[in-house]
């Protein structure tokens, strides 16, 4: 009888610690797979505060992704409205990939639309000027208020992480230049589910990579979609309009919309 109940009890041990390194290993591979370090997930621990965490989106969010690509783009004297048509492919072929499970990465996304753009246009430019204005990604700028805004967080103790389509390097590189890389705690690229934003496999590598069940994540995104997306998926949501373009008709409502970040920061330190 004894002998039953132990036996019974060792089984359901060595079960449990088997589940619990299983899940560890996983977090491993998802950190790996991402080229960054992200936490290793400890079941049930959520981190303190009002939230778990705050993820931001990149471009659009954090990054201004017109300012230094017209730059270029007037340099290489190339048409008015180039780089908001370049953009908008972009994003088009990120969803319309999605859509069809054909993944390509960011990065060659992002040299697929340059080229339809140019087509479009009528323009070529040589390998030389191509490389030039591809690098643009590179070395995109903060909005004004960015810094003064993640300063804030942080000084409130707030975890602090991104979520973005770009690739490990394209992020690294922009982030670095930037110099926003050190605000933040882990930096969660798409590459490892091969797929893009709205997909909802996108949401929950965020909640599985920084360990915080997506009820207690505060999701920030600057596009009007994407913030719809991440409230489908369950996150609080907060939409940065930084135009007067009316939202998207999807059915899901942000909880909270604000004109930049640092009224975000200063709404999160009042909570």
């Amino acid at each position: 009888m004894w002998f039953k109940i132990c036996f019974r009890s060792i089984v359901f041990m060595l079960a449990f610690v088997c589940a619990h390194l299983i899940h560890i290993k996983k977090q491993m591979s998802l950190r790996k797979k991402n080229h960054f370090t992200n936490p290793i997930c400890t079941p049930n621990i959520i981190n303190p505060g009002k939230y778990g965490g705050i993820a931001f989106d990149a471009y659009g969010t954090l990054l201004d992704v017109s300012t230094v690509l017209t730059a270029r783009a007037k340099e290489l004297k190339l048409p008015n409205g180039f780089v908001t048509l370049w953009r908008q492919k972009q994003l088009n072929y990120s969803w319309l990939r999605a859509a069809m499970k054909r993944y390509v990465d960011f990065w060659d996304i992002t040299m697929d639309s340059l080229d339809y753009t140019l087509e479009f246009y009528n323009r070529t430019l040589t390998q030389k000027q191509k490389k030039y204005i591809l690098r643009g990604w590179y070395k995109l700028e903060p909005f004004p208020e960015v810094k003064s805004a993640l300063d804030l967080l942080k000084k409130n103790n707030q975890n602090l992480y991104i979520l973005s389509n770009g690739t490990p390097r394209m992020l690294s590189l922009v982030l670095f230049s930037s110099g926003l890389r050190t605000y933040f705690k882990s930096i969660v690229s798409v590459e490892s589910v091969k797929t893009f934003k709205p997909n909802p496999k996108v949401y929950a590598l965020l909640e599985e990579s920084v360990c915080v069940p997506r009820d207690k994540l505060l999701f920030v995104s600057g596009n009007s979609w994407d913030a719809a997306a991440g409230k489908s998926f369950g996150f609080k949501v907060a939409s940065i309009q930084r135009d007067t373009s009316p939202g998207n008709r999807l059915g899901y409502i942000p909880d909270f919309n604000f004109t930049n970040l640092l009224e975000l920061a200063k709404f999160i330190q009042n909570l």
